[in-house]
């Protein structure tokens, strides 16, 4: 755990990653940080801290934050050189910016660095350190090793994560790289920190932040080793299991934990954005994921799983962009609205570039492609998502007809590669894609579509038993949890498909029927996303209220 905790260590950037590394340790060792600034420093400050006993100011500690080994030419080859900013602070920080009184507490000035100090500057470090230290004011050096220590020691690495769970991470580290590795490690030591939680506010913060650490080396690994992918996965279950452990334990109305979370939920949203910006050429070009595929079998799934999770960041940046919108802040607007038309142009690209997506091959690619169309619609591409169903119902239309094939009900890649290659027959009997497409027929408002599903459900030589899932009240509590749709909630199926206006009434019916929205937490809570990350990656049934609410 030493070289994976100095690793990572190595690796933070300084703006954002590594000051706010050093502002959490800071906090663990009974300090308030008051600011760190977002860009540059203020007279050689990058983080200002306070400590306070007994309700009084006892201590000030102030850090100076460098990246990387620091040489002769970072300690005075230039204005924002280390020690430039050292004296800036102590020239004109400290006496005009403190109190008389602030000027009089011990105060600790640290050069904080993830790298180390180069050997010929420790005797020019040492004389320097003489010279400027006075009764009060101390100045200390913080490189990787004792930032290293100082994590494994104020994170409680050894109390919270013992030497079981030290064991399991490793393992979730050597092995993420794998294909068809299930991250089962992972989850067991989320488990495993869960299950031996303490309710006490103080140790409850240490084990968040102590999950955000684990999340973030995983990132900073994933990068190292060249596979976001994982990381997304792995980003997808920590959100999932934090927030309903938080749940159950009723303790997202305290504001401290609701702060800890939106931590992990940021860097959450971080890490998608990283996997968007390393792989959006890709969805730019035609079929470019089927050069890393064997077959065109294993090119269709992976492609109806990358629009999993290019829908999934579209609905981050949706979220971020509403919460600006009700803040009413302009620059956060404008900032999300360009973020959200970049997404828009790679989904959509994306979707045209790859004829794999017209073709779905199990039937829970419904989930996919519910996930794409809530969000086109956000977007008002009302006319894409007409064309891409026709598309569909054309492949659909064809592939029945042609070879008698039609999506897998239930996900069997064995089975899926007989049936295309003639081994064994298909037996059709249930299909909630097909639900979901008349559903976005009356959602988009159109009559020739819903018409067009109906000549192909014409078609079959046998009844095909339409399923759609709604939620009950047992859901309310499960909703974020693996197998969610068979623990709960009904299932209503028909063989016999209603006029457009009669499906449409059926949809409004059943909307006030069963379980608001409202009544479901992330929902309530302005975190949406939650469903649609928990329905991509339990592969259950998405609340069909998060796309029925379209229907008027």
């Amino acid at each position: 755990m030493n070289f994976i905790i100095r690793e990572y260590i190595l690796i933070l950037k300084e703006d954002g990653e590594l000051d706010s590394l050093l502002g959490d340790l800071l906090y663990e060792q009974g300090f308030a940080v008051k600011y760190k600034p977002e860009k540059g420093r203020q007279y050689g400050v990058d983080i200002y801290a306070e400590k306070k006993e007994k309700g009084k100011l006892s201590e000030i500690n102030i850090l100076t934050v460098k990246r990387g080994n620091i040489n002769r030419n970072d300690w005075d080859g230039s204005s924002n050189a280390v020690k430039q900013s050292i004296e800036d602070i102590i020239d004109t920080y400290i006496p005009k910016h403190l109190t008389k009184k602030e000027q009089k507490l011990p105060i600790n000035i640290t050069l904080a660095t993830n790298g180390n100090l180069s050997q010929n500057l420790n005797l020019v470090w040492t004389a320097f350190k003489e010279k400027h230290s006075k009764n009060n004011i101390t100045l200390n050096f913080l490189g990787i090793d004792d930032i290293a220590n100082q994590v494994k020691e104020d994170f409680l690495f050894d109390t919270l994560l013992d030497k079981e769970n030290q064991a399991l991470f490793r393992k979730t580290l050597a092995f993420m790289d794998l294909s068809d590795y299930e991250y089962h490690h992972y989850i067991q030591v989320l488990d495993n920190l869960f299950k031996e939680a303490s309710p006490k506010k103080r140790e409850l913060q240490k084990l968040l932040r102590l999950i955000k650490l684990l999340l973030n080396l995983v990132f900073r690994w994933g990068e190292d080793v060249g596979d976001l992918k994982a990381v997304v996965t792995l980003s997808h279950v920590t959100l999932l299991k934090t927030y309903t452990f938080l749940h159950r334990n009723k303790k997202l109305r305290l504001k401290y934990a609701q702060e800890e979370y939106f931590k992990i939920y940021g860097l959450s949203r971080l890490i998608a954005v990283d996997y968007f910006n390393k792989v959006n050429d890709h969805y730019f070009v035609e079929q470019s994921i089927q050069r890393y595929s064997k077959n065109h079998l294993e090119y269709g799934l992976r492609t109806w799983e990358e629009l999993g999770l290019i829908s999934i960041l579209g609905h981050f940046e949706l979220q971020q962009y509403w919460v600006y919108h009700q803040t009413k802040n302009q620059a956060g607007q404008q900032l999300f609205l360009g973020s959200l038309t970049e997404v828009t142009k790679s989904l959509t690209s994306f979707i045209s570039n790859n004829p794999s997506l017209n073709y779905p091959l199990y039937d829970d690619h419904f989930i996919q492609f519910n996930l794409a169309m809530q969000f086109l619609r956000m977007y008002q591409k009302d006319d894409f998502c007409l064309k891409w169903i026709e598309k569909i119902l054309v492949a659909l239309h064809n592939q029945y007809r042609i070879k008698k094939l039609f999506p897998l009900f239930r996900p069997d890649f064995e089975k899926l590669v007989d049936i295309y290659f003639g081994k064994s027959e298909q037996k059709l009997e249930s299909s909630m894609f097909l639900a979901s497409l008349l559903d976005w027929c009356v959602i988009l408002d159109s009559k020739k579509s819903y018409n067009k599903v109906l000549e192909l459900i014409n078609l079959f030589e046998v009844k095909v038993s339409i399923q759609t899932w709604y939620p009950t009240k047992d859901t309310v509590d499960i909703c974020l949890e693996e197998g969610y749709c068979t623990a709960s909630g009904n299932v209503f199926s028909f063989k016999k498909v209603p006029s457009f206006n009669e499906y449409k009434d059926n949809i409004l019916e059943l909307r006030e029927k069963f379980v608001k929205a409202e009544e479901f937490k992330p929902y309530a809570s302005g975190l949406e996303v939650l469903h649609h990350i928990s329905s991509f990656h339990h592969k259950q049934a998405p609340l069909p209220y998060l796309y029925h609410r379209f229907v008027k």
